[in-house]
């Protein structure tokens, strides 16, 4: 979004949308990183990486994936993505992965318990207390909370972690135990955004995700729009490439 200097003596301008802009870093076991921008209002949200942005609008229902390399995007309502996405991964799956997923949706209930502790950490100009996520007593997850970086706060995180664990396959109709859709770590979230979390990957090597900006700051409405001249596929022929 350009400004001119004149312009900046105006008032704000209609249409333009308040929320949050947050660059993040991720550092994996094997010695790689990841950069990330994440951008947040009360309804929407952006993630944008070197190879692929996500966008998730909650009023709408409607969740869109778009690479640039291809001027291409995937996308639409929400159930009609999942449901595409599922099939394609239904197609690939062999007997032993389909005894994997049935097991995994017949777990016990899961017991989530938030510790925190006197621990601070700074990160973007924001300080986070340090808290510890428990599930039925393992330690799962630390995050640095900031209070003063309310994005969380100001959409529906819930939702918003429920339609991430869908589009990532970890979510099946029949399971609920996620720590991420607990009340527990909702309420948590809800106190501030994670400036720094540290989980555990498969292998048990950690990984580590930090804020390194973070802006509260007003967005022109095609902040969350599709690029008119990128062209719309289905997943099978937007994921092709990467094949």
């Amino acid at each position: 979004m350009r400004f001119c200097v004149w312009c900046l003596s105006l008032p704000l301008a209609v249409g333009l949308n308040a929320g949050w802009a947050i660059e993040e870093v991720t550092s994996y076991a094997v010695g790689e990183k990841s950069y990330n921008r994440v951008v947040i209002d009360s309804d929407r949200y952006k993630s944008q990486n070197k190879d692929e942005t996500l966008i998730i609008d909650l009023k709408k229902d409607t969740v869109y994936f778009v690479r640039d390399k291809e001027k291409s995007y995937f996308g639409g309502r929400v159930d009609d993505v999942i449901a595409e996405l599922r099939k394609n991964a239904m197609t690939e799956m062999n007997e032993e992965d389909d005894i994997l997923s049935a097991n995994a949706d017949t777990e016990d209930e899961q017991i989530v318990e938030i510790k925190k502790l006197k621990d601070q950490f700074t990160a973007g100009g924001f300080t986070g207390d340090k808290y510890q996520v428990f599930v039925n007593g393992e330690l799962k997850k630390e995050l640095f909370i900031a209070p003063k970086l309310t994005a969380n706060a100001e959409i529906d995180s819930k939702k918003l972690n429920e339609i991430m664990l869908w589009l990532s396959g970890t979510l099946t109709p029949s399971a609920k135990n996620y720590v991420e859709l607990s009340d527990e770590y909702v309420k948590l979230t809800r106190r501030g955004y994670p400036i720094r979390t540290i989980e555990r990957d498969p292998g048990g090597g950690l990984i580590v995700t930090v804020v390194v900006k973070a802006e509260q700051k007003s967005f022109a409405p095609d902040e969350f729009a599709l690029p008119s001249d990128y062209a719309k596929m289905s997943s099978e022929d937007f994921y092709k490439p990467l094949e």
